[in-house]
């Protein structure tokens, strides 16, 4: 096309002859209109763009804009939905590790020890930002002691800096880029805005480095090395004025903070975070705190603010600063803050969220070590309280980061960049996720478990041996499901042999009854078998894992009028007892007394025991009271879940 000498109309006619001839419409790309002289030319000219090509059946025009320009350049009045096509791009999304090992491949660099999995890298502009910071310094791989976010930001304006003096050829003593933000900050913190006018940022750094850099020379190749980006604000008088910011929104919080916390004392801080007026994102901008303070200070967020102590934004900045914060500044001391913190149902869930997205960090005090501690403190009634909703809202559309996790999981099989002291405590907390009520999440996280481990299963015992007490069938079962499926994946003949030991110890050579689980007893018994079908010595009683296991059945016969009476004590209204209501009428058999047959207790309860001459509806019977005295049921703790979630084949789980 720049070759072309013909007017528009005659380029147009070639591309419509081009496009009929091969049967695909031609598309006109045009990126970032907004950029550079495009926010002065494209507002004139567009409109008889636009009517050319509407003209031509067979070609058509795509156009990107950052999203805060679209109102000045695109107003909606005139280009309204009837004619025109918006789409909005949100970044990676789901394919954020597809796109960190893109990223990483292409810059050379080594793929990490940690699974990435902070939301951070779902965002095109801070996985560039971060791997240039770390190629521009000279490194393949991520350095040691750059786990801190305040460490990865340096790395990045380190990069430009070597980047401006290989371009301009300054003296190494001369420091271009902290001068330029320095006055760049102060600015937005005096003004308290984000942004600072084109023309004032020109005159403001006019004094850096002047033998080097011509006029607006430097801001415009600050603009280019991604430090800043330009775009177009209200003035206030509600004119249109450009301006340039800070191009990553977590840079210019932890920049912002370090400027405070080097010209304010404590008081003035928290006088200016508290401002009415403050127009900075101050969620961000105490993230950033919550990082910085231990670094610079240490002391905490929490210490600063005691007077609104409660408050949600203290309690979740700090939560938050677990993704980027350096391991040294994490202590026993937050251990105490979180637990004191965790009552509110809202911090909760958000810790219970960060816990998964670090489980994996070998050396952080809160990763999937402390996850299991605090799951494993607590009784399978009271944790299903819980973590069973939490686990529904993740996995659902609330949030993508248990999804991502296993994702990332599945791909990982045959990895052996990850080191096994992130593998472990990561399996562990995803051995959590195996108690939800959703099968599709214990399938997954079952899968996943596998592919971390068939490659590692001298760590099976291991994670089996943290689980030994864990009151929680559905994890036992899955967890030796998680067995059979590492070790028929492979031939560690040694490994093989010391998990067949244990299970034999653990489940079949014990004193009393065989795990009462059919599942668990069958994944169990096959590990073995396998073994042993590889010729593996093991010097065990072959007749100790095979049925019959002879096991007990101490369980007395409950009354029809028992399970008559929880129905009278809420006078048969659902709403009253909506949890316990839907057990026992879901496990109504065939021929109940009590009530008529559910669909569980007749196509599903009872066909399964039709082989045996026992009577269902006496085991119906007893399985309700099983859920409510064994596994504690309790309608206050799980009846509002279990209603809203649906029931049949209309549940989400």
């Amino acid at each position: 096309m720049a070759n072309f000498s013909g007017s528009l109309e005659e380029f147009l006619d070639a591309l419509e002859c081009q496009a009929q001839a091969n049967k695909h419409r031609s598309i006109i790309f045009i990126d970032a209109i907004n950029e550079g002289r495009g926010i002065y030319i494209w507002p004139k000219s567009l409109h008889s763009l636009i009517d050319a090509i509407r003209r031509y059946k067979w070609v058509g025009l795509a156009l990107s804009i950052r999203t805060s320009y679209s109102e000045m350049m695109l107003p909606w009045e005139e280009y309204p939905y009837e004619h025109y096509v918006r789409a909005r791009h949100y970044g990676f999304g789901a394919q954020f590790m597809e796109a960190v090992n893109l990223y990483f491949r292409n810059y050379g660099i080594a793929f990490p020890q940690v699974p990435l999995l902070s939301p951070e890298f779902q965002n095109p502009l801070f996985l560039r930002l971060f791997c240039e910071g770390i190629r521009r310094n000279g490194y393949s791989s991520i350095p040691e002691g750059h786990q801190g976010f305040s460490s990865v930001m340096e790395l990045f304006l380190d990069g430009v800096e070597k980047s401006l003096r290989e371009k301009k050829k300054y003296a190494s003593i001369i420091k271009v880029l902290p001068q330029a933000i320095a006055k760049f900050v102060r600015y937005a913190v005096e003004n308290k805005r984000h942004e600072m006018p084109l023309d004032a940022a020109i005159i403001e750094f006019e004094d850096i480095c002047p033998k080097s850099f011509g006029d607006g020379e430097l801001v415009e190749l600050l603009i280019s090395e991604g430090v800043f980006a330009k775009n177009v604000f209200y003035d206030k008088h509600e004119n249109w004025l450009e301006c340039i910011y800070l191009s990553y929104e977590r840079f210019e919080n932890t920049l912002f903070a370090e400027y405070l916390l080097k010209f304010f004392d404590n008081d003035s801080l928290v006088d200016f975070l508290l401002s009415k007026d403050l127009r900075m994102h101050q969620s961000g901008l105490f993230e950033a705190l919550a990082i910085l303070l231990p670094e610079r200070k240490g002391i905490e967020l929490y210490e600063l603010f005691q007077e609104i102590e409660g408050a949600y934004m203290i309690p979740a900045s700090i939560m938050k600063s677990l993704l980027w914060r350096k391991e040294n500044t994490i202590n026993d001391h937050l251990v105490s803050y979180f637990e004191g913190s965790i009552n509110n149902g809202r911090v909760y869930s958000l810790f219970l969220e960060i816990l998964l997205q670090i489980s994996f960090m070998p050396h952080n005090k809160f990763n999937g070590d402390y996850l299991h501690k605090h799951m494993l403190s607590m009784k399978l009634a009271d944790r299903d309280a819980i973590w069973v909703p939490f686990l529904c809202k993740q996995y659902g559309n609330y949030n993508p980061y248990v999804k991502d996790l296993i994702s990332w999981a599945w791909k990982e099989r045959s990895s052996t960049c990850i080191s096994d002291a992130s593998v472990l405590p990561g399996v562990t907390a995803m051995s959590w996720l195996l108690a939800s009520t959703n099968r599709e999440l214990r399938d997954t996280a079952t899968k996943g478990i596998i592919s971390l481990l068939s490659n590692r299963l001298h760590l099976i015992v291991p994670l089996l041996e943290r689980f030994k007490t864990v009151d929680d069938p559905y994890i036992l079962e899955r967890l030796f499901a998680i067995c059979f499926g590492c070790v028929i994946r492979s031939k560690d003949i040694e490994n093989i042999k010391d998990i067949s030991l244990y299970i034999y110890e653990h489940v079949f050579n014990v004193q009393g009854d065989v795990y009462p689980h059919i599942l668990l007893r069958d994944y169990a018994r096959e590990t073995i078998e396998y073994a042993i079908k590889l010729g593996i010595e093991l010097s065990i009683d072959d007749n100790k894992i095979r049925p019959p296991y002879k096991s007990s059945f101490d369980y007395e016969i409950v009354p029809d009028s028992v399970i008559k009476g929880m129905m009278d004590s809420y006078d048969g209204k659902h709403d009253k007892s909506p949890g316990l209501s839907d057990i026992i009428t879901s496990m109504g058999t065939e021929h109940s007394k009590v009530f008529s047959y559910g669909d569980f207790g007749r196509y599903t309860f009872q066909s399964a025991l039709s082989h045996w001459k026992i009577s269902p509806e006496a085991l119906s019977n007893i399985a309700v009271m099983m859920i409510i005295e064994k596994y504690g049921y309790d309608e206050q703790k799980h009846g509002s879940f279990d209603s809203n979630i649906g029931s049949g084949r209309g549940r989400g789980t």
